[in-house]
């Protein structure tokens, strides 16, 4: 009866652990994502791409074809709009 006490307290212990640094996870994720999005200082994606897309472009022409679809973004005319006044 002791050890069957024992080993649920152990697996409680465990969930405990687990439900705190799942907890703990979830709040640091909204609060980066809270000031990401106050200091508007996030990333714009142009073309979704999750698997291809993990690599960067390796060379210059690749990166001045990317920045070209950034120009197109509505995000980038509203920033060079706002950054001539």
């Amino acid at each position: 009866m002791v050890a069957a006490r024992d080993e649920r307290d152990g697996m409680h212990a465990s969930m405990r652990w687990f439900t705190k640094g799942r907890g703990e996870k979830v709040f640091s994720t909204v609060v980066i994502g809270g000031l990401t999005r106050l200091t508007e200082s996030g990333l714009s994606i142009v073309e979704w791409r999750p698997v291809s897309g993990a690599i960067p472009p390796l060379s210059h022409e690749d990166w001045e074809k990317e920045f070209d679809k950034y120009k197109e973004s509505p995000e980038y005319k509203l920033y060079v709009k706002e950054t001539k006044q």
